[in-house]
Formats: structure tokens, sequence, C-alpha cells
């Protein structure tokens, strides 16, 4: 994905995959105003999943489930150039993402 001109029609549900900050499960809010290249993105940072789901693209169609390592909801910008994936999802899935509960460590 080399080019934001395609989030004109946003928000896009979305599993990010990045080089650097992970696999993220929300939204594509659009561009970010202030970092060249870089995407407001709004969601959780998917830290582990379960249940036979083995790559990102399973974890775009069925989504997240008990189990599943997931941190706080919150709105961040990524850098577009470290993209592995960026996989369609639904809002379904994305709010069922939403409403699981958040991973602490230790506990």
């Amino acid at each position: 994905m080399n080019d934001t001109n395609d989030l004109l029609e946003i928000p896009l549900p979305r599993v990010w995959r990045h080089h650097f900050s992970g696999v993220w499960f929300g939204r594509i809010l659009g561009r970010a105003p202030f970092l060249e290249g870089h995407i407001i993105f709004e969601g959780r940072r998917v830290w582990s999943w379960t249940g036979g789901r083995l790559d990102c693209s399973q974890l775009a169609s069925i989504g997240c489930r008990e189990g599943d390592r997931l941190g706080d909801w919150c709105r961040v910008e990524i850098g577009i150039a470290g993209s592995i994936e960026v996989i369609p999802t639904t809002d379904a899935l994305v709010e069922a993402a939403r409403a699981m509960p958040v991973y602490r460590c230790g506990k």
C-alpha cells in the first residue's frame, strides 16, 4: 500500500499487520495530519490469538475469540512503509473485538 488515495471511503474495517507495530484489529480513519506516509488507525493491538486461526487473513475472516490477547482500544498513527498486510474485515468483527476484555501482563 504505497498511496493513501484509496482511503476516501472511511472508516475502513481492517486487520493491519505492520513490521514494527505488530498486528492491529480496527478501522482506518484517514491520513495522519502531521506525519507524511502515515494513517490514523483506531483499534486494538492483537498480541496473540488462538483457536486454530493460523494467520492474519483467518483473523480477519473469523475475528477475535475468547483467549486472544488484545491491548487497549486506542487511536494510533501507523506508517504505510512498514506495512506487511492490510486485510479487509467487517464492522461486526471490529465491534466484537472492541468489546473483548483487555489483556494485562501477569493477569
